[in-house]
């Protein structure tokens, strides 16, 4: 999508400029909008899970191989405690769009958070399961970035998030299509909490993650570049904050090789 990958126009008339493209291109088509968004399909995305506390969704993940899934560093801490959340209490739902039946349910043997972790830096983790997941055409792996994707690029996420500020979760996995910002963009518009390890994304109004989102996935080019981080103030409304997958390759390579 070479068309955008340099955007210096407004954000607005860039996504519109990519959304006609689409239509010319079908193959490069921009998608339905989680806030907003489109209904996925059984298998569109088989990277993506449903990270589950006491068996109710908590977070989204993506599986990156059989034994481990990447989520966000605050989805498997516990807000009270601020501990890492008992084992006993994670399972990860992979293979299904509901987060309450179908897929494959496994247990989770361990949770790991990079030490530089805090509030929005370094919000990454890595979730490892107690059996390996059996990959077939609705469960496989996304392979990780090892940079940043260009500005002005068009990347995917996904998740069961609310489908407004205050709405209802998603009973079924919805998707949608954002646009990657340089961070000194991104800080115009949020003001704070873009360190150097957030990569921010946008859409237009009224699309973007929301509650329930984070942990899931921002996707470019086949590879897993960013991961649900935060939204300010409304869902859909200003840049969307993700975990950059490239800006914590270290840790995740050296922390999932067992």
């Amino acid at each position: 999508m070479a068309y955008i990958s340099l955007c210096k126009i407004p954000i607005v008339l860039c996504l519109l400029l990519a959304l006609v493209e689409g239509l010319r291109h079908p193959k490069t088509r921009l998608q339905p909008r989680i806030v907003g968004g489109g209904v996925a399909q059984e298998g569109q995305f088989p990277y993506q899970v449903s990270v589950l506390v006491n068996n109710l969704h908590h977070c989204g993940g993506t599986i990156i191989s059989e034994r481990y899934v990447v989520t966000a560093a605050h989805c498997v801490i516990d807000d009270y405690t601020n501990k890492h959340i008992p084992v006993s209490k994670l399972s990860v739902r992979a293979g299904s769009v509901l987060t309450t039946s179908g897929g494959q349910l496994v247990k989770v043997a361990q949770v790991k958070t990079p030490p530089g972790y805090y509030l929005f830096h370094h919000d990454i983790g890595l979730v490892k399961l107690s059996e390996p997941l059996e990959f077939n055409d609705n469960v496989g792996p996304l392979a990780l970035a090892t940079k940043n994707p260009p500005t002005g690029v068009l990347a995917s996420t996904s998740g069961w998030g609310r489908t407004s500020t205050f709405g209802p979760m998603s009973p079924v996995l919805k998707y949608n299509t954002l646009m990657s910002l340089t961070n000194a963009d991104c800080r115009k518009r949020l003001g704070e909490w873009v360190y150097d390890s957030v990569i921010c994304f946008v859409g237009t109004s009224g699309n973007g993650i929301c509650r329930g989102d984070s942990g899931g996935p921002a996707v470019y080019n086949n590879t897993l570049v960013g991961v649900v981080d935060y939204y300010k103030h409304e869902c859909g409304r200003k840049p969307d904050g993700f975990a950059s997958v490239a800006a914590n390759l270290e840790w995740l390579k050296a922390n999932s090789k067992d």
